[in-house]
């Protein structure tokens, strides 16, 4: 880039109730599947980075943990994630799956954040309601003065609006990536992922939320990764169910895997026992 031309770079929080569509909106909006998604409420832990770079703009994308009411340690752990990331980004984002949100329950969560940054309200889902809804949402949350987009991030409709209106709220700055840059986190990181959301396919009931995986080693050859992981549970009993699964787990994680790493992967998946499993599990999302 020629460097007379200024540079507009800022910093983008996807925020929303679980299930809204924030991952899904990320991963439409990079034109790579770098959040996980699954049918399952809260199946973001941390924080998720991804970058989209359309000279002479920089948009830096946060994705967040779902905003919900948190009982146990593990879930207010989430929650204080997306809770703190309101202070570290430029714009805020709130999806809102219009589909099967409440209108009263989202204005009154929506009053209660603390947003200092410029606010977006994204109305996601908009091709399974009928217009009359789209209209009540749209004149209820009118009041909050922030611009509304109605879009399927699913079906990618609606994006381009939404991408030339935080243009208009970045900075001049430089880019803080480079232009061909999609994520900073680490293929390993990525691929355990890819693994983690098998495993809320393939288990039923709490146990996904219970279980983590761990990266083991990796060795890259120009044509083949080979990739060992662990899978982390806190009980014998379940150890059982996981290795019932793991066949599946391995076959549709190493698909996902061959799909983003444009190589052949060999995926060797272990399973342990870790009594402290839920006390390593919140210390690892409050260090993402």
């Amino acid at each position: 880039m020629n460097d007379n031309v200024i540079t507009y770079c800022g910093w983008v929080g996807l925020f929303g109730e679980p299930n809204s569509g924030k991952s899904t909106l990320m991963n439409a909006l990079v034109g790579q599947n770098i959040s996980i998604v699954s049918p399952k409420v809260q199946t973001t832990r941390g924080r998720i980075l991804g970058v989209v770079t359309q000279e002479p703009h920089q948009m830096i994308f946060l994705d967040t943990p779902g905003i919900f009411k948190a009982q146990r340690t593990v879930e207010k752990a989430i929650l204080d994630v997306a809770l703190a990331t309101f202070k570290d980004v430029d714009i805020v984002v709130f999806l809102i799956d219009i589909a099967k949100s409440d209108l009263d329950r989202i204005v009154y969560k929506l009053s209660n954040l603390k947003i200092a940054s410029p606010l977006i309200l994204v109305l996601n889902k908009i091709d399974l309601v009928p217009k009359e809804i789209l209209l009540k949402w749209a004149s209820k949350l009118s009041h909050f003065n922030a611009p509304i987009f109605m879009i399927s991030a699913l079906k990618k409709d609606g994006l381009d609006g939404l991408i030339k209106h935080l243009k208009t709220l970045l900075s001049p700055g430089n880019f803080v990536f480079d232009k061909d840059d999609l994520t900073n986190m680490p293929s390993h990181f990525l691929a355990c992922e890819m693994t983690r959301k098998q495993l809320f396919f393939q288990l039923d009931h709490e146990l996904p939320y219970h279980t983590y995986v761990e990266h083991e080693k990796w060795d890259e050859a120009d044509d083949l990764i080979a990739i060992h992981q662990c899978i982390v549970v806190p009980k014998d009993t379940h150890k059982r169910i996981v290795v019932s699964k793991i066949k599946d787990i391995g076959s549709k994680a190493r698909q996902d895997m061959m799909a983003f790493f444009h190589k052949k992967i060999r995926l060797d998946l272990f399973v342990k026992v870790e009594d402290k499993c839920l006390d390593m599990l919140t210390k690892q999302i409050q260090s993402s």
